[in-house]
């Protein structure tokens, strides 16, 4: 009978969600926000079953090495840019969450300007 801890079992489920990551630098950047504490180990196990796992640690090693946005914090704006901006308090979160989104997509919108852009298009 295998007794697995609660780190084992984020371990396996990150094993099952990897194959939405394929070649794809946005599901990449997905696992890595979900599995953070444990990519490692997942990444080490995957690379004794699968060859394909390399394209993986390739697209993990290109965000961590870009600084590539991960979370909100990580957008070039911030509440005091969307207050300036006149969002609305109850929608920051919201419009940092779409933001993010688009980032995650396009790590080239990461700045002030493109960003703006894209609250001004979600306003239309």
């Amino acid at each position: 009978d295998l007794s697995l801890n609660k780190n084992d079992k984020l371990v396996l489920d990150g094993l099952n969600k990897i194959n939405c990551a394929n070649n794809d630098l946005y599901y990449t950047k997905l696992l890595m926000i979900e599995y953070k504490e444990h990519l490692n180990t997942i990444l080490e196990i995957l690379s004794y079953i699968n060859e394909d796992v390399y394209k993986i640690i390739e697209n993990v090693k290109y965000i961590q090495d870009n600084n590539c946005a991960l979370g909100v914090k990580d957008l070039d704006i911030n509440y005091l840019d969307l207050e300036s901006l006149g969002v609305a308090k109850n929608n920051y979160s919201k419009v940092l969450k779409y933001l993010l989104d688009e980032v995650l997509h396009n790590d080239k919108l990461n700045n002030k300007k493109d960003l703006i852009r894209l609250i001004d298009k979600k306003d239309d």
